[in-house]
């Protein structure tokens, strides 16, 4: 299902486009915060916003020989099935409808935006898995000739989560400073963000899971995808739950709690527990299949 809203603002002009399967298409216009690009230990970031273009400085003017942006973002509570689309790029979601739960966008000067979004999937009022998905917008240029070119090829900084030794896995095929970067790891989450530490996306998730009365485990295992080139970034955690039947349920309401390291589920902790070792390993199978898929289509979405 496909929705398109276009605003023509005096001089400004906006297109905004959403392609996902949306259950709820009453689009407000809502400005929001969002999360750094090079998001902390354990943080996870998740955004998803309509801009005008009399409330973002960044909007493009034809003025000055730039043109409209185009955005992809889906509001609060959107229904999403097979993949989802953002920054033109369409990142793959395991089956299942997958819910919007928490949204937000940050100006990056001239290159556009960063962007995140949290989506989950619920069942009987029962998170049973997440994505985060961090990745960049470009503002479309004017090069010569008229022709739309997007963003100034800087490149992007490292992901820390490249070089961490405190994790249950760790892949990179390539971790260039500003080039080429290509790793994914899989890691414990406490699910839990309080200060800073609690991006608006975040805020936003929170606030959806205790509104609508909705349970989510506290602990999560993420399988962790970065992927940048001189004009993109992504950055894509699958949020699995841990707790089959077999396992302790210690569900926190809403995500309230914190404490990384004292985790059942830290390396340290999984070692000497034959039964978490197995569950982390089949992760880890899983992440190593689709890791392929990932960036295939990272490649793909930038021809």
């Amino acid at each position: 299902m496909g929705l398109v809203i276009k605003k023509n603002l005096g001089s400004s002009h906006i297109h905004c486009i959403s392609t996902a399967s949306c259950r709820r298409l009453n689009y407000d216009m809502i400005v929001g915060a969002a999360v750094d690009e090079e998001p902390m230990r354990n943080r996870v970031s998740f955004p998803l916003i309509i801009l005008t273009a009399g409330l973002i400085t960044g909007c493009e003017f034809f003025g000055e020989r730039e043109l409209p942006m185009s955005l992809e973002l889906p509001l609060s509570d959107a229904r999403v099935v097979d993949a989802f689309t953002i920054g033109g790029k369409r990142i793959p979601l395991p089956p299942g409808e997958w819910t919007v739960i928490g949204t937000g966008i940050e100006k990056d000067g001239e290159r556009g935006f960063h962007s995140s979004s949290m989506l989950a999937l619920i069942e009987k009022n029962q998170l049973l898995s997440a994505v985060e998905i961090a990745t960049n917008i470009p503002i479309p240029k004017a090069a010569a000739g008229g022709k739309p070119k997007d963003g100034r090829g800087e490149g992007w900084l490292t992901h820390q989560g490249c070089v961490r030794d405190d994790l249950h896995f760790l892949a990179v095929t390539a971790n260039v400073r500003l080039g080429d970067q290509d790793c994914w790891w899989v890691n414990h989450w406490r699910m839990h963000r309080t200060g800073s530490g609690a991006a608006e996306h975040w805020q936003k998730a929170q606030k959806y899971l205790a509104e609508n009365k909705i349970k989510a485990p506290l602990d999560m295992i993420g399988v962790t995808y970065r992927l940048a080139n001189k004009d993109h970034y992504l950055t894509v955690t699958y949020f699995l739950s841990q707790q089959p039947s077999d396992f302790d349920d210690r569900n926190d309401v809403h995500w309230s709690i914190a404490s990384w390291e004292t985790s059942v589920w830290h390396p340290d902790q999984v070692k000497k527990d034959p039964k978490r070792r197995q569950h982390i390993d089949k992760i880890i199978a899983w992440g190593k299949s689709w890791h392929p898929q990932i960036k295939k289509v990272f490649q793909a979405d930038q021809k």
